[in-house]
């Protein structure tokens, strides 16, 4: 009974209570509900040799800054975060160990259930530690749900601001060709003006030619018509 008890506090906390671990030293695991990308160097644009999925067991091979080389079961080496690695044992790994252990309970307590020379104490003890076990079971299984809710929900609202933001981008591109083009037929309608003006100065200069040779003509004309008239008045004079 007492290994029993010891057996499921020892699961426990060594699930939630784990230090974290040195190169070398005991494994770690990506963090809950993420995908991470196992890259050639400790540089977020470094090329991605794999994805590693949440729970996935790794080795410490070396730690640089805010990142760490890392071994997987597989055999495949990279660089990670820091930051999404967590030497505590996944929720997952945790329920599986504890429903082993309820598996176990049950076997036990089936015997004690037909044997009349087991206490009744002894049997009570057992179905309450059976309880305890699920519970925590139960708990554990009701938080990694709601952890994978909040997750669903974090991405959907980065997936909406997204499309919201390539949306809006497209619309600027969209602009900023409308208002180009406006700036091309500007131009060129500016162009068009000057060349107008300027055709229009010499047409009106062209214009000017003409009445101005009239006006030379009336005036040459007035000249020798009054030339003639002097003339005669002179002649009937004598």
């Amino acid at each position: 009974m007492k290994n029993l008890a010891f057996l499921g506090g020892f699961l426990l906390l060594s699930g939630l209570l784990a230090p974290a671990s040195a190169p070398g030293g005991d494994p770690v695991y990506i963090a809950d509900v993420i995908t991470i990308g196992l890259r050639q160097g400790p540089d977020p644009k470094s090329s991605i040799i794999k994805a590693l999925q949440s729970d996935t067991v790794l080795e410490i091979l070396e730690e640089r800054d805010k990142y760490l080389r890392v071994r997987t079961a597989t055999g495949d080496e990279g660089w990670i975060p820091r930051q999404h690695v967590s030497s505590q044992t996944p929720k997952t790994r945790i329920i599986a160990s504890l429903n082993t252990e309820l598996a176990a309970l049950k076997e036990k307590a089936q015997p004690l259930q037909g044997t009349s020379n087991r206490s009744a104490a002894e049997v009570q003890a057992l179905q309450a530690q059976y309880n305890n076990v699920k519970a925590e079971l139960d708990k554990l299984k009701s938080q990694a749900s709601g952890d994978q809710t909040a997750m669903a929900r974090q991405l959907t609202e980065i997936t909406e601001r997204y499309n919201t933001l390539r949306e809006q981008s497209a619309h600027v591109t969209e602009l900023g060709q409308e208002n180009e083009t406006l700036r091309m037929t500007n131009d060129k309608l500016g162009k068009d003006m000057e060349a107008l003006r300027q055709e229009g100065t010499h047409l009106k200069r062209t214009d000017m030619i003409p009445w101005f040779l009239a006006g030379g003509g009336v005036f040459l004309a007035g000249f020798i018509i009054a030339r003639l008239s002097s003339g005669k008045k002179k002649k009937s004079f004598y």
